[in-house]
C-alpha cells in the first residue's frame, strides 16, 4: 500500500462583519497547486480578481444562501458579491491564521 495523500490543513470558523449568522470556514495554509494564485495576490493586492482567486483557495466552506435558500458556492463570482469591508476582514483573518499556523 502506498502513502496516503490528504489535505493537511487545519480550519477555523469566522463570521463576517455585516452578515449576521455568517459562518466561513477558512484554511490555515495553501496547497502547492494554489500557490500561484496566492502569489499573484501579493503582486496585485488591489486587484479584485486576484483577491477573489486567492480567497477562494483559502475558504473551505460557508453558509451563504440565496433568496430561495439554496447554497451559494464559494467561487470568484460569489466573493465579489460581498461588501468591501467583509472581503477586507476575510483577507486579514486568512493572513493572520496562516501566520499563526507557521509559528506552531
Amino acid at each position: 500500500m502506498g502513502a496516503t495523500l490528504k489535505d493537511f490543513r487545519q480550519t477555523k470558523s469566522i463570521s463576517l462583519p455585516g452578515y449576521e449568522n455568517s459562518n466561513v470556514e477558512i484554511y490555515d495554509g495553501i496547497l502547492y497547486g494554489d500557490a500561484a494564485d496566492v502569489a499573484a495576490l501579493q503582486k496585485n493586492a488591489d486587484n479584485p480578481d486576484a483577491i477573489a482567486r486567492a480567497l477562494v483557495r483559502l475558504i473551505k466552506k460557508w453558509n451563504f444562501a440565496d433568496e430561495k435558500g439554496e447554497a451559494i458556492p464559494v467561487n470568484e463570482d460569489s466573493i465579489k458579491l460581498l461588501s468591501i469591508e467583509a472581503v477586507t476582514y476575510l483577507a486579514e483573518q486568512c493572513a493572520e491564521y496562516m501566520q499563526e499556523s507557521k509559528k506552531k
